[in-house]
Parts: structure tokens; sequence; C-alpha cells
């Protein structure tokens, strides 16, 4: 291969790298910034995952797998140097512990080969720059969804930040600091949740020295997407052989939205990657456990017999993902169970027996249980079964309607629901339908993790509709399907690339010129199931414009006009890009969340006193405030004010309770959200109160007693009494908020 040729392969690589760099700087990220977090990246993530990687897998499709395999799993070694790390004290060293890989690599003379990149298939252009463009188009989406809107840190005005980010910034906070891990804004609440992304992010600052805040909002979210992007790539060419079904897959998850006018990710349905890709971070992050157990499955599956298998160090991976997953989400593992189980419910009926399905599960269930009983301690946190619960909202109720009209308004909602969410997985029923006779383990594997994710989000309810996280966990497995379809059927009917790549083109502008029409001449559906009119008017838009397309197609392939069958596949890439404009249409009417009421309003005063607390205050500190809702006197009181923990990177003994496992489950029992339950000590939050509002040397010592060393007051929420400075000292003082000391020598004697 020439210099030149070699040199065109980086150039995909070096577009997403540039237009990386790009949005950073353009969204105030210091250039030193992102230097520093490519190395921590570079150092800590990717060299020491993929040299063991190297050392477990046989084959391999070249560096690009080589390297993102390796980079996830690099993930999953970070948490266990992490734990360990937390555990002796040692958090001050987690920048050398790559040497724990790195040095045997390089003096073990059988482990050094792995430094080198073994011979594999090298990845095709069709192959790279389809999985570039779609970095750097999810890119563009997050720089005006959320990176332009959201200010790391306040400067120069108020902040309107989505609340569920101070929340994250927070737990950053936490895992930098302490260890086991509590709810940082309820001091003395463990932390029952999926903390793994937000150790990462802790260990990212760490390294790299660069602040949370900075972390959260830009490089670390960044990072994720960018590595999740190529992940997918590779494990959907893994998976079916074909590197086109591979970028596809990557496609269809990272940049086909779902099917409305507009956007609807904000509302019950939920979405895949719209919103969901920012709003929860644990959500990539759960990806990069997800994508892997994909591929490690497949391969086990077909066995060691098989070409190109990964042998029998995939079952090492295996074991290292599944415990990546148990703290990564809480939605992957079970998906991935029933993945598995659905092989194994087969072969019973089947009467033909394997080995693999049912130690593959039995893997994937004791990984389960660990997570149960180590990081959930057997806590619903408010799931509980509760069937079509994210389309209730859909299904209002008519006074003496006919039973006929229920069951009408039912099926309408199921069926938009379904158009909504699963329109760009209809190359599933294509490969069912071409490779009817080839049907095997790997494509039931692959419909038990959609079909379970599915049931998951359909059957059970939660207080913030986080039963939709079942179905984004197992849509990965229905992408690479579908993807898998649609190459069959491209190869089927023996359709070129460049006129598969014609009608990519093709169907992305139609798709959106028909929702700016749709958009332009009325788009809103209406109250109940009318809500569901902009799915049926864009999903059926866009079946009619397909049907059409074949149909002309069909007529110009019997005049040797068009290729044969090259309308089948025309209308299947128009079908499956119908959500094409979700996520665009997502940037533009909901950026940062948009108008919903879940945000909340940090001054630079504010964050300039959490930091001034950081600052002069020990980890082990606690502190103590007066606000604890959303907004000054109001009733009830949405208690998910985070921004003093998250800023500050200190416990709180009561800021907010909102998202604690005790909040969730006494929800899901009064059947309300979170932000309507009261705190369950209200004696505690009374003298928590009452220590601002009416301090004594007795409400001050209570303080103290509970490890209280330092008082906030937000005087938007109430000032504090004038007398405060009798028992506390006054350290900081900007605009509404004001910072005491307590325990110091004062007039009251407190100390």
């Amino acid at each position: 291969m020439t210099l030149a040729a070699r040199a065109v392969r980086w150039l995909p690589l070096l577009a997403v790298s540039g237009a990386l760099c790009a949005m950073l700087l353009a969204t105030g990220v210091p250039f030193d910034y992102i230097l520093r977090y490519a190395g921590y990246a570079l150092w800590a993530v990717t060299l020491p995952g993929t040299l063991v990687y190297r050392a477990l897998r046989r084959n391999t499709l070249g560096l690009a797998e080589d390297l993102a395999m390796g980079s996830a799993l690099g993930l999953v070694l970070e948490i266990a140097v992490f734990v360990v790390a937390s555990v002796t004290d040692l958090r001050g060293l987690l920048w050398v512990w790559p040497l724990l890989v790195v040095v045997p690599f390089a003096a073990v003379p059988r482990l050094r080969r792995h430094w080198l990149p073994r011979q594999g298939e090298r990845a095709p252009l069709t192959w790279s720059w389809p999985v570039a463009g779609v970095a750097v188009f999810l890119l563009a989406y997050l720089t005006f969804a959320f990176f332009r809107p959201n200010q790391p840190i306040p400067v120069g005005g108020p902040q309107r930040y989505f609340i569920d980010e101070l929340f994250y910034l927070s737990l950053i906070g936490e895992a930098k600091h302490h260890f086991p891990l509590e709810v940082p804004a309820v001091a003395g609440q463990s932390l029952d949740y999926h903390w793994f992304t937000f150790a990462h992010y802790a260990v990212a600052s760490t390294i790299s020295g660069v602040e949370p805040h900075f972390v959260l909002f830009r490089l670390g979210l960044a990072f994720l997407v960018v590595l999740g992007v190529v992940l997918l790539g590779v494990v959907g060419w893994r998976v079916t052989s074909s590197s086109l079904a591979g970028a596809v897959s990557t496609a269809l998850v990272f940049a086909i939205g779902e099917v409305a006018v507009g956007s609807m990710a904000l509302g019950p349905l939920g979405g895949v990657t719209a919103y969901m890709i920012w709003g929860s971070p644990s959500l990539i992050y759960g990806a990069l456990m997800t994508f892997p157990l994909i591929a490690l499955g497949v391969d086990r599956l077909a066995g060691d017999g098989a070409p190109g298998t990964l042998g029998r160090g995939a079952w090492v991976l295996l074991a290292l993902f599944s415990l990546g997953a148990t703290g990564a989400k809480a939605s992957v593992l079970p998906v991935a169970v029933c993945a598995a189980g659905l092989v194994c419910l087969v072969q019973l009926v089947r009467r033909r027996f394997s080995a693999a399905p049912w130690l593959l599960g039995g893997l994937l269930i004791a990984a389960q249980v660990v997570a149960m009983v180590v990081l959930y301690r057997f806590k619903s946190n408010g799931l509980y079964i509760h069937p079509l619960a994210n389309v209730d909202a859909f299904l209002t109720r008519a006074i003496n309607r006919p039973w006929w009209k229920e069951l009408f308004v039912f099926a309408f909602v199921v069926g938009g629901y379904f158009l909504f969410m699963f329109t760009r997985l209809a190359g599933i029923a294509v490969l069912a339908w071409v490779r009817r006779r080839e049907w095997g383990t790997a494509q039931w594997f692959l419909s038990g993790g959609i079909v379970g994710g599915a049931a998951g989000t359909l059957l059970l309810w939660h207080p913030s509709y986080a039963q939709g996280y079942f179905v984004r966990s197992g849509f990965a497995f229905g992408a690479v399907l579908s993807a898998w379809g649609l190459v069959a059927l491209i190869e089927h009917h023996r359709v070129s690339m460049r006129f598969f790549w014609a009608s990519v083109a093709a169907s992305l502008v139609a798709v959106a010129c028909l929702s700016l029409l749709m958009w332009r001449y009325g788009a809103t559906g209406g109250f109940g199931w009318h809500d569901m009119l902009p799915i049926y008017r864009m999903a059926l838009s866009v079946m009619a414009l397909a049907a059409l397309v074949w149909l002309v197609l069909w007529w110009a392939g019997r005049r040797g006009w068009a290729p044969r069958g090259g309308g089948a596949v025309a209308a299947l890439v128009l079908v499956m890009c119908a959500g094409a404009t979700g996520l665009p249409w997502d940037a533009k009417l909901f950026a940062n969340a948009g108008p919903i009421p879940y945000h909340v309003e940090v001054t630079p005063e504010r964050a300039e006193a959490a930091q001034w607390v950081r600052d002069h205050s020990e980890p082990g500190d606690l502190l103590a405030i007066n606000a604890h809702c959303l907004k000054p006197n109001s009733d009830p009181c949405s208690s998910l004010s985070f921004w003093l923990s998250g800023f500050a990177e200190r416990r709180v003994l009561v800021e907010s309770w909102a998202y604690t496992a005790q909040a969730n489950e006494d929800a899901a029992r009064q059947g309300v959200t979170q932000t309507q339950v009261g705190f369950w000590d209200q004696e505690l939050l009374r003298r928590n109160d009452s220590a601002f509002s009416q301090p004594s040397a007795e409400s001050i010592r209570w303080l103290r007693e509970r490890g209280v060393r330092w008082m906030v007051a937000d005087r938007a929420f109430g000032r504090e009494a004038a007398n405060l400075k009798e028992f506390a000292l006054l350290r900081f003082e900007r605009g509404d908020v004001a910072v005491y000391e307590v325990g110091c020598p004062t007039a009251g004697g407190a100390c």
C-alpha cells in the first residue's frame, strides 16, 4: 500500500478529531484541558485496556476493533482500580495504575508482541467514513442541544441547569473524595445506584486535573460518545461479518431517531439517543458495556470452531464486561439475560442442546445477583410491574365510551408507540424473510435482547419513567439485527453500493422535506390519544412514499432502467431513515431540555460560594443549607436542588432528597413523582432549617454533633437570622449567598 493510500485511511479519524477539538474549543474548553484529558484517556483507559484485550482475544478485525474494545475494557479495569485505591486511601496514585499493565507487557517476552497490532482485516473506507460521519453528526447534536446552552460553571449571569446534571456533578464529587459512596445531598444515605459512570468521571478528573464540571459538561461525554459510535461499528461488523452492517448499526442507534413530526423525546414515550445521550451519561457508559456483551455473546454461541472467533479468552472478557455492566446501568444485565434466555428457550423447544447459551446465561445471572446484593441492596428504587405505564398518558378515559372505542384507542396508542420507536428496525422482518432458513443462535440472541428490552419498558413503571432504559439498553441488539437485514436484502438482490448510498442520500433529503412540510402545515396532535397524531402523520407518509418508490423502481427495473430489487432496497432504506430528523428537531425545540420545569437557576455567586467552600474545607467536612427546593415558597417542594453538593464536592446534611432510593420507593408506593414526596425525617429537616432561622447555642451544637462544619445560607429561600453571627463566623458573602464556619471562636461560645 502506498504512503498516500495509508494517509487516506487516517482521514476519517482526523476528521472526527478535528470536529471534536473544534467543538470543545468553540464551547469554552481551554486547549490545555483538551490535551490533559486526551492524555488521561490514552494513558489510563485505552493503553492498558488494549494490551489486556489483545492478550485475551485470538482474532481481530484490525486496529479499530482493538482500540475500541480495548478502551471499553480499560473502563472496566479502571473501576476495579478505583475501588482498590479508594479502600486503601491511595487515590493520589491513580495516575500510575496503568503501570500495573504496562510493566508486565514490557518485561515479559510472551506479552511484548501485544504492543504491535496483529495483522487483521483493514477497516474499509465504506465503514470508516460512515462511522466518522455519525460521530461528527452526534457531536454537532450535542453542541446545539447540550454544550452551547450549558456553561460548565456560571459566568457573567445565572445559568439554568437541567437538574439531573447537578445531581450527577454531586456524584462525581462524592466518588472523588469518599468510599463507600453515599448520596451527597442527604448525608448518611447509601448510594444504591449505578455509580460507575461517575466514578469514571472522578478518576478522569483526578488524573487529568480537569475540574469535574468540565468533565461532566464537556470532555467526559464527548469521549464516551465518540468511543460508543466506533465501538458499535466494530461490534456490528464482527457479529454480522459485514462492515456495512456495522456502519448501519451505528447510524440506527446514534443518528436515526424516533419517528414523529418534531420531537417527542422529552415525553413519556422517551427515546434512545435524543435528549438521553446527554440527559443520562450512564446510558452511554452502560452502552460501552452492552456492545461488547453483544459481540462476545454471539462469539461464544458460535463456538471456538467457527472461523474468526475470539477464542476461550472471550469467556474472561465476558466475565469482566458483565461485572462492568453491574454498576454501569441497571438495565443492561436484565436485557442481556433475556438475550441468552431466548436462545436457551429455543433449545428447550427444539430439544437440541449445547452448553454455550446456558453457560452464558449463568454468567450473566451471577453478575446480576452480585449487582442486586452489592450495589442495589435488593432495593427496587421505585420500579414495579405496571403494564403500558409509559403510554398511560395517552390512554385518556372517556365516560360512557363504548367498548369498541376503548379498544380502538388502546390499539391506536400502542401502535403509535411501536411506530415511534421501532420503525428503523424494519430490517429485522426483512432478515427473517431473506435468511429464514439460516436463522441461528446469533439471530435468536439479538432478538432476545430487543424483545427483553421492549418487554421491560412496556411491563414496568417508575416515577421518572426510568423503565424506558430497558428498551434503550436493548436497542443495539435490534439495530444490529436490522442492519443485518438490510445488508442481506442488498446481497439477495445484488444491488450495487453506489445505488445503496444514492438511496440513503435521497431518503435523508425526502425525510427532511416531509418533516418540514408537515411541521409547517400543522404538526401538533391534541390531548390524550390525539397526541399520537404527529407519529402517525410522519410514519404513514414515509411508508406511503416508500411504497411509491418501490413501485416506480420495480417498474423501472423491469425495463432495465434500474437494478432489479433496487425498489425493495430503496424502500427499506427510506423506512429505516424515517426518524432521521429526530435529533435535529430535538436540538432546535428542546435544547437543554427546553421549557420543562426541571431546571434550577445557579447564579455565579452561588457557584463561587460553593467552590470557596471546596477550597477552604476538607473532603470530610459536612455542610448545611437552608434551600431544598427548586424555587422558594413552592408547594409541593420540588426537592431537586443539588448545586451546593455539586459545585462544592462536599456532602450536605440535607440538601434535596428526590433522587434517593427512599424517595423513589415512597413515590412508587404513593403513585406520584419523586418531586412530590416529602422528606422522611421531618424532625431532622426542621432542626436543620431552624439553625438558620432561629439559631442558638443548642441548635449550632446539634449541627456540630452531626459533623456539620459549614453553613451555607441561600437568602433567596429566606434570610438567615441576624444573630447567627453570634454562633458562627461569617467567612464568605456574595449577593444572596453567605457562608458561615461552625465551631470557630465566637461570641456565643458555641465552639
